[in-house]
């Protein structure tokens, strides 16, 4: 197999606003890399499997399956593939002021990498228009325009929705960090950002790999060692603070976490 497929539709003029090079798909190649300085060439790929790099304006990128990135032209854009776990990708280049304009207009400028912003569709869209013969050079930007605009325009729901969720998991957290002490509900969380259990357990998952039940618990457990090494409160007042039933319950949570019990912690402070 190729390490690339390519297609290169006609040429239209520079002047055009929106004027499509090439497109294609890169297959896994450890030794893939490319490098452009300062050159009229704007880029939107999306990572179908393993992972890759990106360096550009002295910081450095992971692109990794299900991201998506764009790489603005006149800047030096330097991007390679992982040795060990190489990408596969779908993408385009072209040229033309409505690309960037386009990007900045959706508020998608400060960005490079779109984490878990699936574009697979809008760019698989894109190769089969500029791989059909019957159109003409006029007839595949135009139509390559309109999928890129749909794109940004999805591009841009998936970032609010993503910072939407960014927020909520943090207040989340934090009034977990404020009433570690409490035994606290999901139907309590999820009254504070206003959506369903199921739906606020996920989007606490989803940003801190665990659910909030596990995370109280660690606070708590956390807590727990703290007032056990630092002072001589009884296990019993130890439970009671942290909101277990009772202090058996507690030794027994402590130690299957802990791997000894409150008491046996306590002796090797």
């Amino acid at each position: 197999m190729e390490n690339e497929y390519i297609v290169a539709p006609p040429l239209i003029s520079e002047n055009n606003p929106f004027g499509i090079i090439l497109s294609g798909i890169t297959y896994e190649n450890p030794n893939y890399s490319i490098e452009r300085c300062g050159m009229n060439i704007f880029t939107a790929e999306y990572v179908i499997s393993g992972r890759g790099y990106i360096e550009l304006d002295g910081k450095k990128y992971v692109a990794e399956a299900g991201d998506t990135y764009i790489l603005n032209y006149n800047k030096r854009q330097y991007y390679y593939s992982d040795k060990v776990q190489p990408w596969k990708k779908i993408w385009f280049n072209a040229n033309g002021v409505l690309l960037s304009e386009a990007v900045r207009i959706y508020g998608l400028d400060k960005n490079v990498v779109f984490k878990g912003v699936d574009t697979y569709g809008y760019l698989k869209k894109i190769l089969k228009i500029c791989e059909n013969n019957a159109f003409s050079a006029e007839e595949i930007n135009r139509k390559c325009s309109g999928v890129y605009i749909e794109m940004l325009g999805y591009m841009a729901e998936c970032t609010v929705c993503t910072e939407e969720i960014r927020n909520e998991a943090a207040t989340l957290k934090k009034y977990i960090d404020l009433h570690t002490e409490k035994n606290i509900s999901v139907s309590e969380l999820a009254k504070l950002i206003y959506r369903s259990e199921s739906q606020t357990i996920r989007i606490f998952k989803q940003s801190f790999g665990k659910t909030p039940y596990e995370y109280l618990l660690e606070n708590k457990l956390l807590r727990a060692k703290n007032i056990i090494q630092n002072t001589n409160v009884s296990v019993k007042e130890v439970a009671y603070r942290l909101g277990f039933a009772d202090e058996h319950y507690f030794s027994s949570v402590f130690k299957r976490k802990t791997g000894s019990t409150p008491t046996e912690y306590r002796k090797i402070r």
